[in-house]
């Protein structure tokens, strides 16, 4: 087992203070008992220390610690100056790290090493490294050669270890922004400026990074931190390594997330982005993990991210969608999906049109004799959807339901428009609709979320938020501004992908559509 990238996922919860999670992620990625995970989690969160033959650790430490508690941190850095001839900036590197508890102080892991390297002992420094660290050899040696090369004064994260990076970023989701600019600085000799720059452009995703260097575990944690909009280049890796990461992306989609997050945590994603690459390998085990998502409620906010990508299995997925779209129990919301799921498969894949309208016309009411439909009948969201669907298909068959539906006022004219609106989608000169134009490409999906991001910013920095008063704010019911939109009205039909005319961002069948 590859220890280094478990110890990176532990070191970053520990530095978030979240102690029992990573005793959990240990004993469910080792099979370690509780005490033997606990151990090893405890071990990782004391502070690493360098050797020094001035005094001996535990006594820096514990000096140190006691004149911390006592609320004297100058006196402590002093103190560690004075026992073991370190510079006042690494002493007070030591100090800052006893004070966060931070499990590896990387900023003091340089001076140890030019200290062994300026006696000729390269190898030692790598062992060093090794026992301080857990890097393997080849990274520790990798470590030491570029602490052995001259100063640099524009730090490159392709020049540093994809730990160091890792930790770079750590600082800047905990807000630590200075203590991630001191550390690129130790590490490189730069200026403060050029460590300054190199974080902001880390900050900013426009540093580039040798994803394929990375291993396994690495590559998994990397994207695990990636965020709403991680690094195209990080993508284009993993799409690269499908044998190797398959594992770890499938208990990535099927572990959840953990709801005592931050609401800025970049691991709310880690379920989403394990699902958009999983289905770019069109991997056949993740088809029973989304069938789990969409039966489960609290995980509603995933639909949308999966719905439209998941026909891109074709044929494969459309047992699953079919089961879905006949399961009572599911909810409406989930069910609803199935339909738009089964249109796009047919449309694409015309082997399974049959197959895929027999489902879709047996989830319609019948009708008598006569072409009406039973009395007493009761509205079921469901229909819309079916209907919709069949007639994205053209299906001519079920039509004569689909205006018996209408004229019973039984389909959600929010959603399909007027009776009119759908008899036209049965014209030959009818647009085709969106699902028969979509090919799933995961890199332009990421491409996408980049360019959405950049229009926020942008809105953002624009719109002045206007102020409200205090009896304004109590008929919200929050305490945020609300931004109150004109409605307009327009004579095309709004589709269920498009984008909804409110300006939220969010596709119109998951917005406005679902609440009207």
């Amino acid at each position: 087992m590859n220890f280094v990238g478990l110890e990176d996922q532990v070191r970053a919860l520990l530095a978030q203070g979240r102690r029992v999670e990573a005793v959990k992620r240990v004993r469910k990625t080792t099979g370690w008992g509780l005490k033997e995970s606990k151990d090893y989690v405890d071990a990782l969160d004391k502070a690493a220390l360098p050797t020094s033959s001035a005094a001996d650790e535990t006594e820096v430490e514990r000096e140190a610690r006691a004149l911390i508690r006592q609320g004297r941190p100058i006196e402590a850095i002093k103190r560690v100056w004075e026992l073991t001839g370190w510079g006042l900036r690494e002493s007070k590197d030591y100090v800052d790290a006893l004070i966060r508890d931070d499990p590896v102080n990387w900023a003091l892991l340089a001076p140890k090493v030019r200290d062994l390297l300026a006696q000729d002992m390269k190898d030692e420094a790598v062992e060093w490294v090794v026992a301080q660290t857990e890097m393997d050899v080849q990274k520790a040696r990798d470590y030491v050669d570029l602490m052995s090369r001259p100063a640099q004064s524009s730090p490159r994260s392709q020049d540093l270890p994809a730990q160091v990076v890792s930790q770079v970023r750590a600082l800047l989701a905990q807000d630590r922004k200075i203590d991630a600019i001191k550390l690129v600085h130790s590490l490189t000799d730069g200026g403060l400026r050029e460590s300054k720059d190199y974080v902001e452009s880390l900050e900013r995703g426009e540093t580039v990074v040798d994803y394929r260097s990375l291993s396994a575990e690495e590559l998994l944690a990397e994207l695990e931190q990636a965020g709403r909009t991680p690094d195209l280049d990080l993508i284009r890796a993993c799409l690269e390594r499908r044998e190797e990461l398959t594992p770890g992306l499938l208990e990535m989609l099927a572990g959840g997330v953990d709801e005592d997050w931050e609401p800025d945590d970049p691991r709310w994603y880690r379920e989403v982005h394990a699902g958009l690459v999983l289905i770019a390998f069109r991997e056949p085990a993740a088809l029973p993990i989304f069938a789990e998502i969409f039966r489960d409620e609290e995980r509603e906010n995933l639909i949308e991210w999966f719905d439209t990508e998941l026909p891109a299995y074709g044929p494969a997925a459309t047992q699953m969608a079919i089961d879905l779209l006949n399961d009572d129990s599911a909810y409406d919301y989930a069910r609803a999906a199935a339909p738009e799921m089964l249109s796009a498969i047919a449309l694409h894949h015309p082997g399974e049109r049959e197959r895929i309208l027999e489902a879709l016309r047996a989830q319609l009411p019948p009708l008598r004799e006569d072409g009406t439909l039973p009395p007493g009948i009761r509205f079921q969201e469901i229909w819309t959807w079916v209907a919709s669907a069949l007639a994205n298909l053209r299906d001519t068959v079920s039509q004569p339901q689909g205006v018996a539906l209408y004229k019973r006022g039984l389909i959600d004219e929010a959603v399909m428009g007027g009776l009119e609106d759908y008899l036209a989608e049965f014209e030959p000169d009818a647009r085709p609709p969106l699902a028969a134009l979509y090919e799933y490409d995961v890199l332009k999906t990421y491409e996408g979320l980049h360019q959405q991001a950049a229009r926020e910013t942008q809105w953002r920095a624009k719109t002045v938020q206007p102020v409200l008063t205090p009896s304004v704010l109590q008929t919200t019911g929050s305490s945020q501004p609300t931004q109150h939109k004109q409605r307009t009205h327009s004579k095309r039909k709004v589709g269920r992908n498009d984008p909804c005319p409110c300006g939220s961002g969010r596709k119109y069948k998951h917005c406005c559509g679902k609440k009207r």
